[in-house]
């Protein structure tokens, strides 16, 4: 084939190189090569964990293009009904997979010593389709888009970072559709081959002299502050507050009071500068009542960083920035998510820039696949990892046990999957599921957790997603009601946590014996008990994690050897629900239920008093802030509900076990109140039941919607989105104190929906 009509394009760092290597330089590079013949034996199956390349049809065959055979690989997406409504996504969701997961497929893994470039020759015959190629290596995956050209183009990139990862596991064309069509691609060979010269010395240069001297700012806030938090969307809480007819200071008070209630004290906020100037006012007030600090997107994730306009960017954040640098509750910067290792110099650029404007707050790393994970986490004071596979939770520990050895004095915090894109991935994850991945990041050494995400507009009114953790209705689902109660608890303990690092086993560390549940799902390969030990100055932490997401598993733990002079062994979980320390005996006996964790502290007396303390400040703050919550909703009922604040902040002011005793049956007392109220509780009740039951539509509908039946769709959703604006409203008259007179409202909204969700459950196929 012709070398002048082919294209060649470097991706990642070796983008710096402008021209192109000869066809003699690269014939010098010892080198594997797949061609035609080969990648017919490649497998036409991807990542288990992955959903969206399922029940694609899709068949390849030899074809003589000029005199040379090349593979022409078809998908055949026609029989896709949600690409639909999925056509007029940003990126295309569906693809088909040629893989090397087969056992017929030699050379794997490829090692990075000797072959750390991969090359691929391709064209594509169609302008409906976009490739991409990824690969995964131990509890890690790189993904990445390739262009939609239809000459012949060769791209190459280096497949790893200052010698990470060692050894590629698998390898993965995929072609992505975004419409109901049959698309082709022609490949005429996939290599890996050594760098040559002027590659290996830009590689040299680049990945380790530059950024080796780049070294991350330590800021005193990460050291007491473990966040918990979630995605918000600007353009979504812009949406939402439009269908249900309510004006952004409603819709922004309900959603930051809820996330309070369920103990969150963080939310990244994406897609920030959708707000106008005046609603960015609005977050930032309504979050600070309700105690969220807030971490703020600056650039959309498509967007390029590019070095040249790295002046013109700064010029049109900077005034921004030095506004809300001075916010009590802004927590940090995200330059932009899932940056690419082609966009690391404009990144570092840009990166110091902020960090002179604001001395403050961090600039924050979030990255979804690993990708380039090994550059920007060695100078970035915060560095986030997501793990978005179905049903998959295990691999989460392994993926963060890995990366963090990248981490150096820094913080690694976890992304959570809580939400189902309108793909119909990943599957939801259940409640245990999600216990199991904050007890598997938290063992890791994560100091940090967000839960991506929040909320979402319907599937059926133009969404993205599914499902969330609140739906579109700022509602409720397991997975929410889950995060609330099991990190409402880790809150009192982070400060423990965070004073202590992962470590290798002490010499007296307990023999463990565990009983596996006769119908118990985890996976052979996974070991059903896991446990872990952390060190701090005075103190072990010994943490057990159930990683059975289906059954209970029996737990004998008994330490033969005795413990260092005068320590002693406490439970730290069972103190955050009884604040009493309980000395645990030498052997002792748990049934952990599904993906349980047990944090045991192993410290002196007086080393146990001294975080019975710090614990016990956090469990103040946290109950102080849910009466608080429950005052404000009593106050337009009850106003002698005031009195109870003045007495919340003397309790606070003499600290003790005793104190904290009296806020617990101060708080139980509010509760007993709200529920004793008729005004409140009735109304209350009928929330929940209406909540529920559009909880219900909502996912009706996007069945519906996948099933192809959008003429249902059409009939339906103006009416549902009326009757969830009739509940927010209800839900902000409560608070108002117009509890009595919504009830019969509430009701008539309530046998509505009813009917409808009957109606519309005829609809769907059996």
């Amino acid at each position: 084939m012709n070398m002048q009509n082919e294209y060649y394009i470097y991706k990642g760092l070796l983008n710096k190189i402008k021209e192109p290597p000869t066809l003699e330089e690269r014939e010098k590079c010892s080198s594997i090569t797949f061609y035609a013949e080969d990648l017919m034996k490649w497998s036409l199956e991807d990542d288990p964990g992955e959903e969206e390349w399922k029940g694609i049809p899709a068949k390849r065959m030899i074809e003589e293009i000029d005199g040379e055979k090349v593979l022409r690989w078809t998908g055949d997406f026609s029989g896709l009904r949600r690409l639909n409504f999925l056509k007029d996504m940003e990126k295309p969701s569906f693809w088909v997979p040629l893989s090397t997961r087969t056992s017929s497929v030699p050379h794997f893994p490829i090692s990075q010593n000797r072959h750390p470039i991969v090359e691929i020759s391709y064209r594509m015959q169609y302008g409906k389709c976009l490739p991409a190629w990824t690969w995964h290596y131990t509890t890690g995956q790189f993904f990445e888009f390739l262009d939609m050209d239809f000459k012949w183009t060769t791209v190459a990139r280096a497949w790893c970072f200052n010698s990470f990862p060692r050894k590629m596991e698998n390898f993965a064309l995929r072609l992505y559709s975004f419409t109901r069509t049959k698309e082709t691609m022609y490949i005429r060979s996939i290599r890996f081959r050594e760098p040559t010269e002027k590659e290996k010395s830009l590689l040299n240069k680049k990945d380790i002299l530059q950024l080796g001297n780049e070294k991350p700012i330590h800021y005193p806030v990460l050291d007491n502050f473990f966040p918990i938090g979630a995605y918000i969307n600007a353009n979504t809480a812009r949406n939402m507050s439009h269908l249900l007819k309510i004006d952004l200071a409603s819709y922004l008070d309900l959603l930051f009071e809820d996330m309070s209630l369920h103990y969150h004290n963080v939310a990244f906020v994406e897609k920030f500068y959708d707000f106008l100037p005046g609603d960015q006012e609005v977050i930032f007030e309504t979050s600070r009542k309700h105690n969220i600090k807030l971490i703020i997107s600056l650039e959309e994730e498509n967007v390029l960083l590019d070095p040249t306009k790295v002046t013109s960017f700064i010029k049109e954040k900077e005034h921004s920035i030095k506004r809300y640098a001075t916010e009590e509750n802004l927590f940090g910067w995200v330059i932009k998510e899932n940056p690419s290792d082609a966009e690391v110099d404009a990144y570092i650029q840009i990166k110091k820039k902020i960090e002179q404007i604001d001395e403050k707050h961090p600039v924050i790393y979030l990255t979804r696949e690993a990708n380039a994970f090994p550059l920007y986490s060695q100078f970035s004071s915060i560095a986030g990892i997501s793990h978005w596979k179905s049903k998959n939770p295990w691999e989460l520990g392994h993926v963060l046990k890995t990366h963090i050895k990248f981490i150096n004095g820094q913080h690694l915090w976890a992304i959570g999957p809580t939400f189902v894109f309108g793909s119909g991935a990943p599957i939801w994850n259940s409640a245990p599921e999600i216990r199991l991945m904050i007890n598997l990041a938290i063992s890791s050494g994560v100091r940090g957790w967000l839960s991506y995400t929040y909320h979402n507009i319907p599937l059926w009114s133009g969404g993205e997603c599914q499902r969330s953790l609140t739906g579109p209705f700022l509602t409720f689902s397991d997975v929410w009601e889950e995060l609330g109660g099991r990190l409402g608890r880790f809150y009192s303990l982070a400060s423990l946590v965070m004073s202590a690092k992962p470590t290798n086993p002490p010499d007296f560390s307990p023999d463990i014996q565990s009983r596996k549940h006769p119908r118990s799902r985890c996976p052979d390969n996974v070991d059903i008990l896991l446990h872990t030990w952390m060190k701090g100055e005075n103190f072990w932490l010994f943490y057990l994690v159930n990683q059975d997401t289906s059954e209970v598993t029996g737990t004998n733990v008994n330490f033969r050897s005795a413990l260092p002079e005068q320590y002693r062994a406490y439970d730290a979980t069972q103190f955050v629900r009884s604040y009493q320390w309980e000395e645990l005996p030498m052997s002792f006996h748990r049934e952990m239920f599904p993906g349980q964790g047990q944090i045991i502290l192993i410290a002196t007396p007086e080393e146990c008093q001294r975080w019975g303390e710090i614990i016990m400040q956090r469990i103040f703050d946290y109950i102080e802030q849910q009466i608080f919550i429950n005052v404000e909703l009593l106050k337009p009922y009850v106003s002698s509900v005031e009195k109870i604040t003045d007495k919340v902040k003397e309790l606070k002011e003499k600290q003790s076990m005793n104190t904290l005793q009296k806020m617990v049956e101060i708080k139980n007392q509010v509760t007993n109140t709200i529920y004793s109220t008729e005004d409140i509780y009735k109304v209350r009740g009928k929330l929940f039941e209406v909540g529920a039951i559009l909880c219900a539509c909502d996912g009706v509908l996007c069945r519906l919607l996948s099933e192809g039946k959008s003429t249902v769709v059409e009939k339906y959703k103006e009416d549902v989105l009326k009757l969830a604006g009739e509940f927010i409203e209800y839900r902000i008259g409560v608070r108002e104190g117009k509890g009595k007179k919504f009830l019969t409202y509430i009701e008539k909204t309530s046998e509505r929906l009813s009917t409808i969700l009957q109606e519309l459950r005829q609809n769907v196929s059996s």
